[in-house]
């Protein structure tokens, strides 16, 4: 292999693992509970208002799983591979058996130590069940109070992931109590005139109780202004009634009940529980009870679900029942018409393609680099880099619509939307100088940027699609200035990658024969350069515009501002000196590399420091990764020098 050749492929390796850094922040059913694709495919597309959007069962399902075990698919060694949607299935309808599944990750054999459990076998990292973790619940729940009151930066390792497994391990139980509700009948015993209402035992489940109300209320209120003969009547109508309430009170995980209302009058749809507070109590009026009717009708289907859950015939029937009314509920709030899209967008596994094909991608820019003179093989290197795009964006544009939002308005969105930036910008720049070069730094970025949005997703461990904060809650601004800025991220990225090759090809020797070679890729590096500028400067003064709007000043020397403003001082200065001869092409490549940390600080770093009117984005287990990727590419610059020095000292000889 020539030197040309080892240059490639150590940039590319170096790339890699600088680009890899940060997405290491964070560090199956029994047969006879198989669920068949259209069962799991209906449950799917229930709705359910969860943070504050509604959102499909599936998606609920995928991120409380996520959070649990750390991935998106649960292995379990006894229960085998379950995805998100049959997992919540048989949390729901078969908890006994959930409780068994290893579902519960514990990075730090430590954590369990601390809770007590010294004689579980343990590994340093792995996972455990429910039932496994049951005999240290009450130092955990403890140490999760006392730990809960101190601010998440300022927790240790072991602090943080008490305080998560709690909080996991109490949502799991809230789920897989869920549905409690339709497993124990109140009793009637010592009413004969509940007795009388509910004649079979069928009709003493809670969806019998609420339908009627109305009657029972009136029979209370009678029984209030009654002799004391009646007194024994009112005690047991209110022990049935409190049992019930109680019965409900634990169903608050699944808000899957739109409310009849409009959406101008009620916002939050309601949870089994909620049921009870309109149908009985003292405070309800007639208005909120008779609105409830369709939602009560709903609640018994989901007592016929629990009852018949061990016939998947009869369960899919009436799992479809309950679908449809939900739906129609939904439809007539319009709070229904993207839950499918959203189904079919993570059933789609668009990301993930596009990551396989942009490896595809680099594989074949490999081969290219390997046979140089074989004209089609760029052509053939960069068509999966293209379909990888194209998969990428109709994942970004997917999202788009089932937001309503423009591309960019998230932390997460942000790493989506550079990439496909980078990558397209990569593929037109190498259209245009055909030196193989911005393909392969396309394919790098590629690859490492879905990396990191695969593992960011895996790490926070909260839904990608969230409500924003009210002061996003602006398309215009986060069309033009965000979408701007992360441009302008994303350009600066590209101009330090391709500036890596130039600082390797000069410190191993490539292509001293060829003077063009070291000017096309400094034309790249400069041209890319200004790009940035461009995009940073327009993209911050849009911002400026912005906050003058929201916070009635253009200017407060914010950290995010001033991040945004270091990136404008730093490519300005680049052109600057390149302009008035001070820094020549190995200059402005160092330069750029360091660019590339001044992005990377404001569009990571900032957001670690918990102030300012920016610090919605605050990401934890993100400084270690960072800092790493500083260090690397600080000592990319120091081989800059070194190529520097070899330069100086070569020139100093000829002269001698």
């Amino acid at each position: 292999m020539n030197m040309s050749r080892r240059l490639i492929v150590i940039t590319a390796a170096f790339l890699l693992l600088a680009g890899a850094l940060p997405a290491f922040a964070a560090d199956g059913a029994p047969k006879e509970r198989a669920w068949d694709e259209e069962t799991v495919q209906i449950a799917s597309t229930i709705p359910i208002q969860d943070g504050g959007r509604i959102k499909p069962m599936s998606t609920f399902a995928r991120f409380r799983l996520i959070a649990m075990c750390g991935k998106s698919t649960l292995k379990d060694p006894v229960y085998g591979k379950m995805e998100p949607m049959p997992w919540l299935l048989n949390v729901l309808f078969f908890p006994e058996d959930a409780r068994k599944y290893k579902l519960f990750v514990v990075q730090d054999s430590e954590v369990l130590d601390g809770i007590g459990l010294t004689d579980i076998v343990k590994k340093k990292r792995d996972n455990y069940s429910f039932n496994d973790l049951e005999p240290g619940f009450d130092e955990l729940f403890k140490l999760a109070r006392e730990y809960s009151k101190i601010e998440p930066k300022n927790r240790t390792p072991v602090e943080e992931q008490i305080v998560n497994l709690a909080f996991n391990l109490d949502e799991f139980n809230r789920l897989a109590t869920a549905l409690d509700f339709a497993r124990h009948y109140p009793e009637l015993k010592g009413s004969p005139a509940l007795a009388a209402m509910f004649p079979r035992p069928e009709d003493h489940r809670l969806s019998g109780l609420l339908a009627k109300a109305g009657e029972i209320r009136r029979l209370t209120e009678s029984l209030t202004r009654s002799g004391e003969e009646q007194q024994a009547e009112l005690a047991a109508i209110n022990r049935v009634l409190g049992v019930a309430e109680r019965n409900l009170s634990r169903s608050t995980s699944l808000a899957i009940f739109p409310p009849s209302v409009s959406r101008e009058k009620q916002t939050e749809w309601l949870a089994p529980a909620e049921l009870f507070r309109l149908a009985f109590a003292p405070g309800s009026s007639v208005e909120e009870r008779s609105s409830v009717e369709e939602q009560i009708a709903l609640l018994g289907g989901l007592e016929e679900l629990v009852h018949v859950s061990g016939d998947q015939s009869a369960f899919k029937e009436r799992l479809t029942a309950v679908q449809s009314g939900v739906r129609k509920l939904a439809e007539k709030r319009g709070e229904y018409k993207k839950v499918e899209l959203e189904v079919s967008f993570y059933r789609g596994g668009y990301f993930t393609w596009s990551l396989v094909l942009f490896i595809l991608g680099f594989v074949l820019v490999a081969l290219c680099w390997l046979l140089p003179k074989v004209r089609f093989v760029p052509v053939v290197a960069a068509t999966p880099l293209f379909v990888g795009l194209v998969f990428l964006t109709i994942g970004i544009t997917m999202r788009c619509i089932i937001r309503g939002r423009p591309p960019v308005s998230t932390l997460y969105e942000t790493i989506l939307f550079i990439t496909a930036v980078a990558v397209l910008s990569g593929l037109l720049i190498e259209l245009m100088t055909r030196r193989r070069i911005a393909l392969g730094m396309a394919s790098i970025i590629g690859v490492a940027g879905m990396f990191l949005a695969s593992r960011y997703e895996i790490s926070q461990a909260v839904d990608t699609m969230p409500s924003l904060v009210a002061v996003l809650d602006t398309n215009f601004w986060l069309a033009t200035h965000v979408t701007t800025i992360s441009i302008g991220y994303s350009a600066g990225l590209l101009a330090a990658a391709i500036a890596h090759v130039y600082i390797f090809g000069k410190l191993f020797g490539v292509a001293r024969g060829d003077p063009q070679f070291y000017k096309s890729i400094a034309r790249m590096v400069y041209g890319t350069v200004i790009f940035c500028l461009f995009c940073s400067v327009l993209g911050t003064l849009l911002g400026g515009v912005w906050a003058n709007e929201s916070w009635g000043r253009f200017w407060g020397w914010d950290p995010k501002e001033n991040g945004a403003l270091l990136i404008c001082l730093w490519m300005l200065a680049i052109v600057h000196a390149h302009i008035g001869g001070y820094l020549k092409d190995l200059g402005v490549a160092i330069a750029t590399v360091g660019g590339g940390i001044v992005v990377a600080f404001s569009w990571w770093g900032v957001n670690l420091l918990g102030v300012g009117l920016h610090s919605y984005g605050f990401t934890q287990g993100v400084m270690r990764s960072l800092l790493g990727f500083v260090a690397l590419e600080l000592v990319v610059m120091a081989l800059g020098g070194v190529v520097w020095l070899m330069g100086k000292a070569a020139a100093d000889a000829v002269k001698q």
